[in-house]
């Protein structure tokens, strides 16, 4: 069963988001896209129901600048969203795919605070450690809840961004994931792939030149991240 929101939005919440937001509990969002486009069929299926048994989701990697872009100006459209959006997203980090240090110029530039969670260095998606050093570092779901709390006071709107490092037993190092990005982008370049189409054809890609073990980590960073999420939601409220 859902309720609407109101007459005049076209959204409705389920029984149970509707009651928790009646009594003022924590809720953490469901994100859609990576169950849609971010992972084949049936490992999309498996990692929805896995995160739905928490009763939580957050996102893989956010969108962010792309390589080459000051020649295709392929820049996410989510870095414009979380400097307006007063949303904490948890994530693992930029898709490695992108322009890192790009895309963390481009959120300092629009005032998103960006935390690493228990790490110096911030993430790469796949990778532990992208090779550079994090914004923020912050070691506990209540040190972040607290720092969102005093923006708030502060009446500081826009979001934040909390890159949430994949487990270490699930990764795939940095300097051998950088060799399946670079076949893939020559792929994407040789197919003449451009615009919207190049994140799919990327991670479709990667899945097959990696035999399957990006899809393997993309999971394990989803579950992280859900967990993650949760602990934020719930310090939020106490």
């Amino acid at each position: 069963m859902t309720r609407p929101v109101s007459p005049l939005l076209p959204v409705q919440f389920s029984t149970e988001v509707a009651a928790a937001r009646d009594r003022g509990a924590p809720i953490v969002a469901l994100e859609s896209t990576i169950i849609t486009h971010g992972m084949p069929y049936p490992g999309n299926l498996n990692m929805a129901r896995s995160v739905e048994r928490i009763k939580v989701f957050a996102t893989g990697g956010i969108g962010g600048v792309h390589r080459k872009a000051e020649e295709t100006f392929d820049i996410s459209a989510d870095l414009d969203e979380l400097s307006r959006t007063g949303v904490i997203v948890v994530c693992a980090g930029a898709k490695a795919i992108l322009d890192i240090p790009k895309t963390l110029e481009v959120l300092e530039t629009r005032g998103v605070p960006v935390v690493t969670y228990d790490s110096p260095v911030f993430p790469a998606f796949w990778s532990r450690d992208s090779g550079i050093k994090s914004p923020l570092t912050l070691n506990s779901p209540a040190a972040i809840a607290n720092f969102q709390k005093v923006r708030d006071q502060l009446g500081i709107d826009g979001g934040m961004l909390i890159a949430n490092p994949v487990p270490e037993a699930d990764e795939i190092e940095r300097e051998e994931m950088e060799i399946y990005i670079a076949r893939a982008l020559d792929n994407a370049e040789r197919d003449e792939i451009a615009g919207k189409a190049v994140t799919p054809y990327l991670l479709d890609s990667l899945f097959h030149l990696t035999d399957g073990r990006s899809l393997k980590t993309n999971i394990a960073l989803v579950e992280n991240n859900a967990r993650l999420a949760a602990e934020i939601a719930v310090a939020l409220v106490d």
